[in-house]
């Protein structure tokens, strides 16, 4: 199981690379990045939001 969820991620990396070239694929993997640390930035201030107003009992 551990080989399988470590290698799996690299065999999708190659696979992108070999179906969309080089650059396409950085281009792609830097945009999904950039939406994905977007995403996370969201998810942590609505959580220091919550959290915030639960031990502070607002």
């Amino acid at each position: 199981m551990f080989a399988l969820g470590t290698g799996l991620p690299l065999g999708l990396l190659l696979l992108l690379f070999a179906r969309l070239g080089r650059g396409q694929a950085l281009k792609g993997m830097r945009h999904l990045g950039s939406a994905l640390l977007r995403g996370a930035g969201g998810v942590f201030v609505v959580l220091g939001i919550l959290d915030t107003v639960l031990y502070w009992n607002l």
